[in-house]
């Protein structure tokens, strides 16, 4: 009979090194929840929502969040809590937690509990860091009201950067006196009606079109012909 219970309190105590440490005692007003994140998936969603934090937020205190605007509320929510943790259980238990109050309130609970806990976390690889800013400022200027459409911008690089054209040469500005001059001879033909331009002088008409395209072409120009002096040199 001693053998009996010796071997049994042995298979307890085994059972409990197995399961006891893996997940803590669950609070009363949880218990009938839907939905009960576990102790391990809650410690991987507090890492995962910090590395989040410190990418796209790196700078913000608790002030700036709690004057949040709505929109900025709600794609810090996004990409800080909610995104991060379908990445670890899926999206349908995500939404099975976020119909039942109880089973939010459970996951709220053991997410503080574990962000208080994990102390410093690896900041995110550079080029995973620059994707998912880009895409919460793409979603953040959605939920402001401008448009965006989705599709692959051929003006940048996977990782969101511009891209640079020539060797390494980032595309030049057109210079600002070219683009006033252009509009004010735009301005001048447009003061003239179509008798008044017939009336004008033919050789002084000329000059006046020749000069137009002249600075016209020299917009276009000046980019190529800056980059080509430099991959000369």
């Amino acid at each position: 009979m001693k053998k009996i219970i010796f071997l049994s309190s042995i298979m307890l105590l085994n059972a409990c090194s197995l399961f006891g440490s893996s997940q803590s005692t669950i609070p009363a007003e949880f218990a009938q929840a839907d939905y009960l994140l576990s102790d391990a998936n809650a410690k991987t969603w507090a890492v995962a929502s910090k590395q989040a934090e410190q990418c796209i937020y790196p700078n913000l205190t608790r002030i700036q969040q709690q004057h949040f605007a709505k929109e900025d509320s709600y794609i810090h929510s996004q990409y800080v809590f909610f995104y991060p943790l379908e990445k670890i259980i899926g999206e349908d238990y995500v939404k099975m937690i976020q119909k039942d109050e109880k089973s939010m309130n459970y996951a709220t609970y053991q997410f503080k509990k574990f962000r208080a806990e994990i102390g410093d976390v690896d900041v995110l690889e550079p080029k995973a860091c620059q994707i998912l800013r880009t895409q919460a400022k793409e979603d953040l200027d959605v939920v402001k009201g401008q448009y965006v459409n989705g599709m692959v911008d051929e003006t940048k690089n996977d990782d969101g950067t511009l891209k640079k054209s020539g060797d390494g040469i980032a595309p030049i500005k057109t210079n600002s006196s070219l683009i006033l001059l252009n509009g004010a001879l735009l301005s001048f033909f447009s003061n003239f009606t179509l008798h008044e331009q017939n009336q004008l002088n033919a050789r002084f008409r000329w000059k006046i079109v020749h000069f137009y395209f002249l600075i016209t072409n020299l917009q276009k120009l000046i980019p190529l012909l800056m980059n080509l002096t430099y991959n000369r040199g």
